[in-house]
Parts: structure tokens; sequence; C-alpha cells
């Protein structure tokens, strides 16, 4: 019941409602496919909290495809 009252009406999430995902490689895929599309001035980790020696901030291109190729 709470759910559909949460649930954001726009954003990342909102975009892709209606596209399926069959695997989760497919899901990754996609969030990199939306990083790809962003300008170098649209990527920032300025709000991001990196701690740990696993954890960084996604401040770039490659960190998002560095994070997405983690294992």
């Amino acid at each position: 019941m709470y759910m559909q009252i949460e649930f954001p009406e726009a954003g990342p999430i909102a975009m892709f409602l209606g596209e399926p995902f069959p695997t989760i490689g497919d899901f990754y895929d996609s969030i990199l496919d939306a990083f790809r599309k962003l300008s170098a001035s649209e990527i920032t980790g300025g709000r991001q909290i990196a701690r740990g020696s696993k954890l960084f901030a996604i401040n770039t291109l490659a960190d998002a495809e560095k994070a997405i190729d983690e294992d």
C-alpha cells in the first residue's frame, strides 16, 4: 500500500519502469549506458560518501565503469 505512495514520479527508476531486465547484467549495462550519455561535468562525487578500501566516489565515467566492472 505505501510503496506506491513512496515510489518516485521521475528520475532513473521511473525512466526504466516499462523496460524489464532479464538479467542483473542487463540492468548494469543499462546503468552504464545512462552514465555514458552524461557529459563529464554532470558526473560528480560531491554528494557521495566513500569509505573503506572498496568504496569510492563516482567522479568520472571511468569511475562508473570501474564500479560496474568490480567483482
